[in-house]
């Protein structure tokens, strides 16, 4: 299918924006956030991965080709609109921070609730290239690697990063280490 795509097979291309339409608007929603400006930011990253097809090396991966294109996107779009990165992740999406319900009693419950407002408003405090490190590693698990290769930065500098970016969650969060 995405050599069909890369031929100009609109048959195709519509096939893949389906496949991968979760991926692309998770991608988007991340950077710009849910809201009105979110279904313009997903149309442009369809443009742009549509646009961006003929340079995608087969060799690899399609689903990260298409994180890394859409987040491009939304990026570009939010500049243009004169518009901040806004967006948090999911609540409780972070490993370690427990989920709603999963304590026993209300007590527990309210302080796991008050935890989680707690990690989404440091999160929220944090520069988006922070926030999107700390989503590749620590949401996604994916590997220093992996993060560094859909980053296009090395090795070394995504492992910096991630170190950095957690740091500066933990002094938001008023932890130290």
């Amino acid at each position: 299918m995405i050599r069909e795509a890369k031929a100009g097979s609109e048959e195709a291309i519509a096939g893949l924006f389906l496949r991968f339409d979760r991926l692309i608007r998770a991608s988007v929603r991340r950077v710009v956030g849910r809201g009105n400006e979110m279904e313009d930011a997903v149309q442009e990253a369809r443009m742009s991965l549509a646009g961006g097809l003929a340079r995608f090396d087969e060799s690899r991966p399609f689903g990260p080709w298409v994180q890394v294109v859409a987040r491009n996107a939304a990026v570009s779009y939010l500049r243009r609109q004169g518009t901040s990165h806004r967006s948090l992740e999911e609540p409780g999406s972070l490993p370690g921070a427990g989920q709603p319900g999963e304590a026993g009693s209300a007590v527990a419950r309210l302080d796991s609730r008050d935890a989680l407002d707690r990690v989404d408003a440091a999160l929220a405090r944090l520069a988006a290239k922070d926030r999107e490190i700390l989503d590749l590693r620590l949401r996604r698990d994916l590997p220093h690697a992996e993060v560094a290769r859909l980053l296009g930065i090395s090795l070394g500098s995504a492992r910096v990063r991630f170190v950095r970016a957690l740091a500066a969650l933990r002094r938001g969060l008023g932890e130290s280490r």
